[in-house]
């Protein structure tokens, strides 16, 4: 199996730490696409796309028409929300710096690679920038694989009770895990540095049940969080398990379980961990044995492995959870090269005369690649219950195959959000936990 990356070191030496590169977010791939493009135009600071739509009125009318509508964009809600609650303007991310290789780009690529840049560190302070986010969702819902089907073989989720309670656990722990706040008793924390992410390890409680040791990491927050993403340390995280369980006091027969979670980056680190501590050569292995059952829970995360990580054997495992949680539309949980190329290709064409540019491009309809990078753990969508009402909140979870979902080709940034998982989550357990 191979890693995701173009630098990793997964040693069998337990004090060994590991680094996990994600290189393909770089600006290697904007050349090449620039090259391919056949146009050798010099991009300039203020070239706007050609087909970008003004603000107007229709003749004879005193109203606008809604730039979703004049795009032709059905699924607008999650984009008019997620804008809503930035608070500002959108504008471009203050943790990314100009593409170095934008001079020799076409206008329409070096357009694409500022935005892909911001759309990689958008949160919620710096989302991605309001108009191009509009022109290339014009572009990119207007495809059948951009949403999951009927056709999809999903199945609604019933999970049950303690599982809703886990997943709401496991979001907030990964929310958690961005703040500032300090350790307690019950919350350890493990600061980042520039070889490491930011981890928590705090004890939780599900009601009447079981107690709950939520191991989170934090997420990416800037530009250079992607490009070298996913320092981590299994040996300063066993460190950590180890002390809280003898502040616990606590071993097998008291029932505690444990999470490895994380949104984004975050939940790819998590799901590295969650396989690591099967495997005795790691230090992180070493606290398994004290705990009832092991689960992971990831909140878009992006994949890493070349095969699926599989369901480890041993009985911690077997009875635990291992959840890959997915906002319908969020690009970053099925991210790889060619994934990223084929978003860029949607970033150039025509959103006015969609149809006849897909006609002439993609004559047998539009085929996602096929992934390198797998999709793991059990794959659960959630999807908005009324995407046309903006201030409508409802959502469903369904659950889907992995190789039906990486025959997807979602590409909404504002979905993948921290704050759009914990609001659908917590709306779907709000029924368990009032």
């Amino acid at each position: 199996m191979h890693i995701f990356s173009s630098s990793v070191s997964l040693l069998a030496d337990s004090s060994s730490a590991f680094c996990l590169a994600i290189p393909f977010f770089d600006d290697g791939i904007f050349p090449y696409l620039s090259a391919r493009s056949g146009t050798m135009e010099k991009a300039t600071k203020n070239a706007s796309p050609r087909d970008a739509p003004s603000a107007y009125h229709t003749p004879g009318q005193n109203r606008k028409i809604p730039w979703w509508a004049r795009l032709g964009i059905r699924n607008h809600k999650s984009v008019e929300k997620g804008l809503r609650t930035s608070g500002n303007v959108l504008g471009r991310s203050k943790s990314s710096g100009p593409s170095q290789h934008s001079a020799g780009a076409s206008m329409t690529v070096a357009q694409a690679s500022a935005f892909l840049r911001d759309f990689l560190t958008a949160n919620d302070a710096t989302p991605a920038r309001e108009r191009d986010l509009r022109l290339y969702l014009a572009r990119v819902e207007k495809m059948q694989v951009h949403r999951i089907e009927t056709t999809d073989d999903v199945k609604d989720f019933t999970g049950s009770e303690e599982t809703s309670w886990l997943i709401r656990l496991a979001a907030e722990g990964s929310i958690d895990a961005y703040s500032d706040s300090p350790g307690t008793p019950t919350r350890l924390v493990l600061e980042g540095t520039g070889d490491f992410k930011k981890t928590v390890v705090s004890l939780q409680q599900v009601p009447n049940r079981r107690r709950v040791l939520v191991v989170a990491i934090r997420g990416s927050t800037t530009m250079m969080d992607w490009l070298v993403n996913g320092n981590g340390d299994p040996r300063k995280v066993s460190q950590a398990m180890d002390k809280m369980l003898r502040c616990l006091q606590t071993g097998p027969a008291d029932g505690l379980d444990l999470i490895f979670t994380g949104h984004s980056a975050g939940g790819a680190i998590a799901k590295l961990f969650y396989a690591m501590s099967a495997s005795p050569s790691h230090a992180i292995a070493n606290p398994i044995p004290n705990f009832c059952r092991i689960h992971c829970l990831v909140f878009g995360a992006p994949p890493i492995t070349t095969l699926p990580i599989p369901l480890p054997e041993s009985g911690y495992f077997q009875s635990g959870l291992f959840l890959n949680i997915v906002n319908e539309g969020d690009p970053v949980p099925l991210m790889q090269p060619e994934y990223v190329k084929a978003l860029l290709k949607f970033f150039t064409l025509n959103a006015i005369d969609l149809e006849r540019h897909l006609q002439e491009n993609y004559p047998n309809c539009f085929t996602v690649p096929a992934p390198v990078f797998r999709v793991s753990g059990s794959c659960i969508i959630l999807r908005d219950n009324d995407c046309d009402n903006v201030d409508a909140v409802g959502w469903n979870a369904v659950t889907i195959r992995a190789d039906k979902l990486e025959r997807k080709l979602f590409g909404n940034p504002a979905l993948h959000l921290k704050t759009e998982y914990l609001e659908r989550v917590k709306d779907l357990t709000k029924d368990i936990t009032r």
